[in-house]
């Protein structure tokens, strides 16, 4: 079961993660980072950079429009 389709899952830990920079989490320099859930791993202010939109908003997204976004973005 893919925890990223569960929004109850992410708003309970998203906010234990270490953040990353976006160029690292396409480089994938950071060992051990779930691939459902890679976004989550970006502070705050630069997942609004990246995405347009804050956590709470993408997560109430289609899985289907967080794939193509991340997609997008290089981290897919």
């Amino acid at each position: 079961n893919d925890p990223s389709n569960n929004r109850n899952y992410h708003d309970h830990h998203y906010d234990q993660y270490d953040y990353y920079t976006l160029e690292q989490l396409r480089r994938r320099d950071v060992p051990g980072i779930p691939h459902e859930c890679r976004e989550l791993y970006l502070s705050d202010e630069d997942f609004f950079r990246s995405f347009g939109r804050s956590k709470d908003e993408f997560l109430r997204m289609p899985k289907w429009k967080r794939d193509q976004a991340k997609k997008e973005i290089g981290i897919f």
